[in-house]
């Protein structure tokens, strides 16, 4: 396999697993189905991650980086414009649609690791 395929794989499986664990919770979540919504072999989840706690910080990170670029490209319609007021509208919009997105509310702190008797 090739290095680009591995990351398709990985980056599949990491959108599969934020898509996953916002609908089904942490608790819920089965390695099995976000292999299914991958497209991947389970032992595949496994090799890339390890298990499904680390899947799921992994998870989150990816999630809050893209929250990250989404905040930042907001931020910078400040550069741009005369009407103060406005722009600050328009960057508190854009804002509020990251934050209100599904999986953004579905990590409320509701859905993290708490027993290890999770479904895998």
């Amino acid at each position: 396999m090739t290095a680009r395929g591995r990351i398709d794989k990985r980056q599949a499986i990491l959108a599969a697993a934020g898509e996953v664990f916002a609908r089904e919770g942490y608790a819920l979540a089965g390695v099995d189905a976000i292999a299914a919504e991958a497209g991947v072999a389970k032992p595949t989840v496994y090799n890339h991650f390890g298990d499904k706690e680390t899947l799921f910080r992994e998870s989150i990170a990816a999630d809050a980086d893209r929250a990250l670029a989404k905040h930042l490209a907001a931020v910078d319609r400040l550069r741009d414009g005369d009407d103060l007021r406005a722009m600050l509208e328009n960057v508190g919009h854009h804002m509020l649609v990251c934050h209100c997105e599904e999986r953004s509310v579905a990590c409320d702190g509701s859905s993290t690791p708490s027993s290890p008797a999770s479904p895998t």
